[in-house]
């Protein structure tokens, strides 16, 4: 049995380089032979063909990221090795990058409307700094699927009974203020739900999503928690019509299902909610792995005028052709990358690049992880729109967001 990169501690990442031009390898392996992710260095394999790239796979199956040409032996041999990956071998979790020289010949949008990629690049404006995101971005996304991927095992009682706290409405909730960072206003609050399955163990975030999607929860967790957000947003004003938003995290499974975006318009009919009021966060990672199904969701709730956010952002390897397919609201830079802004200038630069990317494509940037009064000062400084986290506010009740909602600008809470 083939060890995988996660079965060995501290063992290189492996990544496969499929390109018909030796330059490409060689460049490639000049840009990335001293870049490491959480202390595991790089490993290129490289093939240079279809066909090559194919063994190279059978004897790597844990393979995390193919950074694939397209015309090689054939006009369309690297479409061809997508098509292998995704359906022959079933393979879901290797992220897989286009970086073709002939964009014509692979036009964006058709390849990733048609394509299970995770990225599309044309080679000339593949720069040193945008190559080694994307490596950075993809692991990450590799890393997230295979955790969901491991979920299931934990065993039936924890499934059952997380159907059964969805049920029965008994999962937990905490609202976490969302501040502008030019005058420091509440803009928002974000409802995050978790759940105790058992004694000193608590699932949240995309653990409870992951959890919820492995075992088919997902389309319920989303339509009680679409229900409770539409509950504060009442509790706070937002049936008023004083603006408030309250924003949920949704399992990006959730946007599958036909009955979503019907169940939005009913929750929001029965508490007489305007759908300004009313935002859904969906991980980037879980919009691309069904980009379609994603991008129809999305439209038919910008059509109910409900915002959607990809949350997590930086954590994907979403293009500029992708975010235009998918009409968002928003982006929220994930939290790793806040968190690293002292002291990594990757994670600043990352960072620089999900704000300037939010706004050319007119949307609203924001961030969570904010912490610390440096992280808040970089990020007014680059122009982000808003900001969550302990710095500009820890989270809170219904009663203390309402009171809150009602103080004048300060600049920030401190």
């Amino acid at each position: 049995m083939n060890p995988t990169a996660e079965d060995r501690p501290g063992s290189p990442w492996p990544v496969l380089v499929v390109d018909d031009e030796p330059a490409i390898h060689e460049i490639t392996g000049m840009l990335l032979e001293r870049m490491a992710f959480e202390g595991r260095p790089i490993e290129l394999h490289h093939a240079s063909s279809a066909v090559e790239a194919r063994e190279r796979l059978a004897a790597r199956p844990d393979m995390a990221l193919v950074i694939l040409d397209v015309v090689m032996e054939t006009d369309d041999a690297g479409l061809r090795l997508c098509r292998y990956i995704r359906e022959t071998l079933g393979n879901r979790e290797i992220q897989i990058v286009l970086r073709t020289g002939q964009p014509g010949q692979a036009p964006e949008r058709e390849v990733i409307l048609g394509y299970e990629i995770n990225g599309y690049f044309v080679k000339t404006e593949l720069t040193a700094q945008r190559l080694q995101s994307l490596v950075v971005c993809a692991l990450r996304a590799w890393c997230n699927i295979r955790q969901t991927a491991s979920l299931p095992g934990q065993g039936k009682r924890r499934a059952s009974g997380l159907a059964e706290a969805i049920r029965s409405d008994a999962l937990g909730y905490r609202l976490a203020p969302i501040v502008g960072l030019s005058r420091g206003q509440l803009l928002g609050i974000e409802l995050q739900a978790q759940w105790t399955p058992g004694p000193g163990e608590t699932l949240a975030g995309t653990d409870l999503e992951a959890l919820a999607e492995a075992e088919g929860l997902a389309a319920p967790l989303g339509r009680r928690l679409i229900g409770e957000a539409c509950r504060e947003a009442v509790a706070l004003g937002g049936a008023a019509g004083h603006g408030l938003r309250v924003s949920v995290n949704v399992p990006a499974a959730a946007l599958a299902e036909d009955s979503l975006t019907e169940g939005v318009r009913e929750q929001l009919k029965a508490w007489d909610l305007a759908p300004s009021a009313l935002a859904l966060e969906v991980a980037e990672p879980g919009l691309l792995r069904n980009l379609r199904a994603a991008s129809t969701a999305i439209a038919e709730l910008r059509r109910l005028r409900v915002a959607v956010i990809a949350d997590q952002f930086g954590t994907g390897s979403c293009s500029v052709a992708q975010l235009r397919h998918l009409d968002l609201h928003g982006l929220k830079v994930a939290s790793r990358f806040i968190e690293g802004l002292d002291r990594d200038a990757d994670c600043a630069a990352i960072t620089r690049s999900v704000i300037a990317l939010a706004h050319t494509q007119s949307m609203t940037a924001l961030a969570e992880g904010v912490n610390s009064a440096n992280q808040w000062e970089f990020l007014r400084w680059e122009g982000c729109d808003a900001a969550q986290g302990s710095f500009p506010g820890e989270p809170m009740t219904a009663e203390q967001a309402a009171e809150w909602f009602r103080r004048p600008p300060t600049g920030h809470r401190h």
